[in-house]
């Protein structure tokens, strides 16, 4: 299976225009510097001694790198097999992984506990909106709850650093 898929892969770049190979080629470039620029931020989290920043830029830079894969791939060549079935275990395993990363928000504060709950809950009903429009609409609101509270989260932690001044939501929380 997958020397096809690597067979059709080649024969679809093969077949590509110059212009539309280069700008392939400009994307893959592009992606090479989202990748050094995700691992650089995941080096500074580490400098400073903040293992869950760091783990957490890295493990999404590698999320929407294998998106983008996931998605590029089925649309360059609609023969390869992108199934409904593999891209809601892709959702749900990040869940999975995400509802890990929660667990460690418990210790951190109340902020980084809704980012991290709201996402848990965006990525199963991802998963559940390959399948399900419903699901998937749900996903984009609750997404949105998720965005906007990150937004809030990071401007109220960069006032309390830079600042002093501590907002609701962002004070120490020790609850496991």
């Amino acid at each position: 299976m997958y020397q096809q898929q690597h067979a059709a892969l080649k024969q679809a770049f093969k077949d590509m225009s110059a212009e539309r190979e280069q700008a392939f080629t400009m994307l893959g470039e592009r992606k090479e510097m989202d990748a050094q620029r995700v691992h650089e931020m995941r080096q500074m989290q580490l400098l400073k001694g903040n293992t869950f920043a760091g783990t957490a830029f890295i493990s999404y830079g590698a999320f929407w790198m294998g998106w983008f894969m996931l998605e590029f791939l089925s649309k360059i060549d609609h023969s390869l097999p992108v199934s409904l079935t593999g891209k809601t275990l892709w959702c749900a395993l990040w869940g999975i992984l995400t509802a890990g990363f929660f667990v460690v928000t418990l210790r951190k504060n109340f902020g980084l506990m809704f980012i991290f709950s709201t996402l848990t809950v965006t990525f199963f009903l991802l998963a559940g909106g390959v399948y399900n429009p419903n699901s998937q609409k749900a996903a984009g609101y609750v997404g949105f709850a998720c965005g906007s509270s990150a937004i809030y989260t990071a401007l109220a932690m960069l006032y309390q650093d830079e600042l002093g001044i501590t907002l609701p939501g962002i004070g120490p929380v020790h609850f496991i």
